[in-house]
């Protein structure tokens, strides 16, 4: 390759400023043990930079997320959203489960291809199933995880099979679900919508009394704790008639980590789910809460491609180009803004405001820039 196309290209690179325009680099002369970066006597511009810096660019591969949506269909879910304290009623086009599913079709119709979602539903049905722990939550989903391109219709079949009936085994419904995303692929989350009390114990024991099911909630919640610690984050979304089950659902939020603000606390007001018990729209507030969850879930993550002797992570930049313009991020080890490698070093992480940036990206890449030093904050 010639050297006048070397030069173009590190001219058309932030990252390969001048000298006296540069910045920080993590492998600036400045720094102690940083290599020199300048005229490396290779017969270039000789501007101060190497008329060699940028070697390559390769389009960062996103790390596709996985969402698996475990939904309450439990009778009550037939009782419209204004009606806060039935526990049974008749199926109507203004109840929570209409309304639901109406929002939920909508907003997948939203959501990128390449991400990944599944559908399960729970209970199974009428009946007692005290003692069979496997007999009130299907132990396989309606629509296995898989691409929207090709799940999207299924789920929208699954939905309209779905009739509300049954009471409300939380507890094994959330334990079955994260079992099907231990083995999912990409950036893992569960998505728990639920509109009341768990009515059963773990192991579909139906028998337990209310101190039983508070001690059964504790468990539920270290679960959901053990889970994001394996990768696998949980949402709760709060359906109207969950008003008395408010602080259970906020911890699962909390130890799921997906808690919806700073300040937010199972003992309320501000609770740490997607809490629309007291919400004036309920499709409203469900097509809000879903869409910031679409969006929490957009990847920020990309790989790093394999190594063939020649990488140097203290020289890879990170380029966002949206609506046809280019943005060079910093690098970040305070992990605020801007990108920084995951802990393995196999992958490239956007955060802050620079991971948001890309999201809402117009017709948005990410690309990485291999060769220049790393421009850092």
């Amino acid at each position: 390759m010639s050297k006048f196309f070397w030069g173009l290209l590190c001219a058309g690179a932030v990252a390969c400023a001048t000298s006296a325009e540069r910045g920080v680099f993590e492998n600036d002369p400045a720094q102690p043990g940083g290599p020199a970066f300048g005229d490396q006597g290779d017969g270039g511009p000789g501007n101060g930079t190497s008329a060699a810096c940028l070697v390559s660019t390769n389009p960062a591969k996103v790390q596709p997320a996985s969402l698996l949506f475990q939904l309450d269909v439990s009778g009550s879910m037939n009782c419209p959203a204004s009606d806060p304290t039935s526990a049974s009623c008749a199926a109507s086009p203004s109840s929570r489960w209409s309304v639901f599913r109406t929002t939920f079709e909508a907003t997948l119709a939203t959501l990128p291809d390449h991400d990944s979602v599944g559908l399960m539903h729970y209970p199974t049905g009428l009946g007692t199933f005290s003692g069979n722990a496997t007999g009130c939550v299907p132990q396989n989903p309606d629509v296995p995880i898989g691409p929207l391109s090709t799940t999207r219709a299924q789920v929208g079949a699954a939905l309209a099979a779905r009739a509300p009936a049954g009471g409300t085994p939380t507890h094994d419904a959330v334990n079955v679900a994260l079992k099907q995303l231990a083995a999912a692929q990409g950036n893992r989350f569960l998505v728990l919508a639920t509109d009341g009390n768990a009515t059963f114990c773990t192991g579909c024991d139906i028998s337990c009394n209310t101190e039983a099911l508070g001690a059964d909630s504790d468990v539920m919640v270290a679960d959901v704790a053990a889970a994001a610690k394996s990768g696998v984050r949980t949402f709760v979304i709060g359906v109207p008639g969950s008003q008395n089950f408010r602080g259970v659902l906020s911890r699962i939020a909390e130890a799921g980590g997906t808690k919806v603000s700073a300040g937010c606390s199972s003992a309320g007001p501000t609770f740490c789910h997607y809490d629309m018990t007291s919400a004036p729209d309920f499709g409203a507030a469900l097509q809000a809460a879903l869409a910031a969850i679409g969006g929490e879930a957009l990847s920020c993550t990309y790989d790093v491609p394999k190594d063939d002797g020649t990488f140097d992570p203290g020289r890879v930049n990170v380029r966002l180009s949206s609506g046809g313009q280019e943005t060079d991020m910093r690098r970040d080890r305070s992990r605020a803004d801007g990108w920084d490698y995951s802990d393995d070093g196999k992958q490239v992480v956007l955060y802050g405001a620079a991971c948001e940036s890309a999201k809402k990206a117009i017709g948005g890449a990410v690309t990485l820039l291999y060769g220049c030093p790393t421009v850092v904050r």
